[in-house]
């Protein structure tokens, strides 16, 4: 596979809005930030002792641990330049880590550049490129459930929990064209390219890969009442496989095409209340042969209720099909039920959704369709001016159907198995000073599989105390 270089957009940024450089609002920010970082997971090994004859034999080995202790010191730079037709912000967060159990020092970087240029008066332009070092792969569940006729564009996945403390390097570029033609009516056309490099293979497996996405969104309001909405999105996928292969045995060659298709239907004809139709498709195809294609169809009607300024829910069910090839049709349901309660100083969210997705690009090997449950429970809340709080509880259940090879037709445990995963979390942040804060962090993940090797459990504690302070404008 051939290298590409971190910022691919970074000169076309510069050189299609150079007028951004002039724009009537300049501000430099600047910051620091100093936090420790501790870390203890438990990761349950299993290897493939022979793979001879159509049979896989599995030895389940001891947990093993990964512990960490990090001093990190985070420099602070970004600059923002806007008018009114135009902005360019670039910013930049590089990273000095310290080993404190192995007395060794490494570094991170967290780099970002966008730009936005409206052509007209209904044409509007944007282009962004991020590129991110770290060794946490960060996963930040949105809290919310999609919300009805809620687009399908194509963002950077996230990566898989149970990649542990891999050091790698992460970049996203995007470039986005959208005319508005009428009131909540526009066409978007999008591009994006997402680029993973593992560091560190000596002792999982993990992949490398290019992701490319091709994203078209049509949006449409023919009166107060009625709203229509399509998005597709093409997305290509080249891997490579790093460090140790993974448990499941299938072809090397793991490329291939993601299709995603959805339309909604919105009707408003009762104040605040929504009713949606949507209809969604999801299709997989690999370069290699021996892996079976897939595809889901779903169809969901939705009830949003909007009871008081501080209490909303959402309310929806349909039908589910799911086929791969070689295997027996899956017919199932989905559904979510959601639930938003705003107190004075805070917020309440509880929801559950029930549904299928593809999961391609965690970064672990794994392949395949995912009949999913989702349940969470968020609490926010203001105690102070200066002193707030946030919580999180989540699970999700995952019942796993990877493609399947004639090799691994005889290992059912390789190729479908169920996954239980709950995570929970506490924060707390303290500002003070006007331009300094404190927060402490600290979060649990208990994840429990029947396949081998897909066991752990982790704590991380994170304590961080950070200056940021506009230095000029002009």
């Amino acid at each position: 596979m051939t290298n590409r270089q971190p910022f691919p957009l970074l000169g076309i940024l510069l050189l299609a809005f150079p007028a951004t450089l002039l724009a009537r609002t300049n501000i430099l920010t600047t910051g620091l930030s100093t936090s420790v970082d501790y870390d203890s997971p438990q990761y349950e090994s299993a290897a493939v002792t022979s793979v001879q004859d159509g049979s896989v034999g599995v030895k389940k080995n001891d947990a093993r641990g990964d512990d960490s202790a990090n001093l990190v010191v985070r420099p602070l730079v970004r600059f923002l330049s806007e008018s009114q037709d135009n902005n360019f912000e670039l910013r930049a967060a590089p990273a000095i880590k310290y080993d404190m159990l192995n007395d060794a020092t490494g570094w991170d970087a967290d780099l970002s550049i966008s730009a936005a240029q409206s052509m007209s008066r209904n044409w509007r332009v944007t282009a962004s490129d991020a590129f991110i070092r770290s060794d946490n792969h960060n996963p930040q569940y949105s809290g919310t459930l999609n919300s009805p006729g809620q687009d399908t564009q194509s963002t950077p996945p996230v990566l898989a929990a149970d990649r542990g403390r891999s050091l790698y390097w992460q970049n996203t570029a995007k470039l986005a064209s959208e005319y508005t033609y009428a009131e909540e009516s526009l066409v978007h056309l999008g591009v994006g390219y997402n680029v993973l490099r593992n560091d560190e293979t000596d002792v999982r497996s993990y992949e490398d890969y290019d992701r490319s996405n091709l994203d078209v969104r049509h949006q449409h309001r023919f009166n107060p009442v009625w709203k229509t909405g399509a998005d597709f999105s093409l997305v290509r996928g080249d891997f490579t496989t790093t460090g140790q292969q993974p448990l499941s045995v299938t072809p090397e060659n793991k490329d291939l095409w993601e299709y995603h298709f959805m339309a909604n239907v919105d009707n408003t004809s009762f104040l605040h209340h929504k009713i949606s139709l949507n209809y969604t498709y999801i299709g997989a195809r690999y370069d290699e042969d021996l892996l079976g294609d897939s595809q889901i169809h779903e169809m969901q009607l939705t009830w949003w209720h909007e009871f008081s300024p501080q209490l909303n829910t959402t309310l929806g069910a349909g039908p589910s099909y799911e086929k791969a090839t070689g295997q027996e049709a899956n017919v199932g349901g989905n559904g979510k039920a959601e639930i938003n309660y705003l107190i004075e100083k805070g917020r309440i969210s509880f929801g559950v959704e029930k549904g299928y997705d593809v999961d391609n690009f965690s970064g672990t090997g794994k392949r395949g369709f995912v009949d999913f449950w989702n349940t969470h429970l968020l609490f926010d809340y203001t105690l102070s001016e200066n002193f707030s709080v946030n919580s999180q509880l989540t699970y999700r259940y995952e019942d796993r159907q990877e493609p399947s090879t004639t090799i691994t037709s005889e290992a059912n445990d390789l190729t479908e198995y169920t996954t239980n995963q709950i995570a929970a979390g506490l924060g707390l942040r303290y500002a003070f000073m006007r331009y300094y804060s404190a927060a402490l962090n600290y979060t649990y993940t208990d994840q429990d599989s029947e396949r081998s090797g897909d066991d752990y459990q982790d704590h991380r504690l994170l304590l961080t105390l950070s200056w940021e302070q506009e230095w000029l404008r002009w």
